[in-house]
């Protein structure tokens, strides 16, 4: 908070400890945080770790205790600036872009070895065992996952210029349950539902609806199209057929019913040189009657 003071007012600072990688670390990216809304959005977050952090030297593999490190270098550097980001986030929710459920995350697969992102002392140690070529990084699987670590609450128009002032008073700094007692039985069961996972899920269940509404009303689109082309195939082929079922039921008709051709009819016969029997003709005309039927039927 000094610094961000100091910086807001022009002053100038320079941080140097011991040796510069555990409480530079911590001391410099909590003071970028309350001062660029930028490192309080996702990929803003991630730059600042890679940047005040793996840049810089933080010796993850002995501060973490891991198999490689010296265990009398453990401390838990990185858990307390964890802590810290849930401190700010839980005073200020509109301010940042990612959730709780976010630094737990990153907090786990810092310890995980899962990847190979804080896995070495310096950078030096992460080129010698050719991490970048043998394991994949935590930013990638982050970033594929960004829906679950949006804050529902984030309000990017009041946060832009924003610089924050966190109170430091001991009534304001929680103990964070939902990492340190997560796995305790008795206590997840005495705890509520938090108010922003369930904004979270509300948010994403809305979203899930809007898209399967969009994909019905691009079938209903589809559908109707479909049905519009076929109705006016369907009257093009009823508009072929019809005229000649007409002509051949006419005939059928005035032949079953014993009626002799009119001389109107013989007269166009003679003139178009169709002088047929008149049981060839019955024949011709049911087996034309039977044709067309078959036809009509298939379509």
């Amino acid at each position: 908070i000094f610094i961000a003071e100091a910086l807001v007012n022009g002053v100038s600072v320079i941080v140097h400890c011991s040796d510069g990688w555990d409480r530079t670390s911590q001391t410099c990216a909590l003071a970028q945080l309350l001062l660029d809304p930028f490192y309080r959005t996702i990929q803003g977050f991630q730059a600042l770790i890679q940047k005040d952090w793996l840049t810089f030297g933080h010796k993850f593999t002995d501060r973490c205790g891991f198999v490689a490190g010296d265990p009398k270098e453990t401390s838990p550097i990185m858990t307390q600036f964890i802590d810290t980001t849930w401190q700010l986030l839980r005073q200020f929710p509109a301010a940042f872009q990612f959730n709780e459920k976010y630094l737990v995350d990153i907090h786990d697969h810092v310890y995980s070895c899962q990847f190979g992102t804080f896995v070495g002392n310096c950078e030096r140690e992460r080129q010698e065992l050719r991490l970048a070529e043998r394991t994949y990084s935590l930013w990638g699987h982050l970033t594929n996952s960004a829906d679950e670590y949006i804050n529902p609450m984030f309000d990017p128009t009041n946060s832009t210029n924003e610089v924050l002032t966190p109170s430091t008073l001991p009534q304001n700094i929680l103990f964070w349950r939902g990492l340190y007692s997560r796995y305790e039985a008795g206590l997840q069961q005495t705890r509520g539902p938090e108010v922003i996972d369930l904004l979270t899920l509300t948010q994403i269940s809305t979203a899930s609806l809007e898209d399967h509404a969009k994909h019905l009303s691009r079938r209903v689109d589809g559908l109707r199209s479909m049905i519009s082309s076929n109705s006016k195939a369907t009257a093009g082929v009823v508009k072929k057929f019809l005229p000649s079922m007409v002509n051949i039921t006419a005939g059928v008709a005035n032949i079953a019913g014993g009626g002799s051709s009119s001389p109107r009819s013989i007269q166009n016969s003679s003139e178009q040189g169709e002088a047929k029997p008149s049981e060839k003709r019955f024949a011709d005309l049911k087996t034309g009657l039977s044709v067309d039927k078959c036809e009509s039927s298939k379509f």
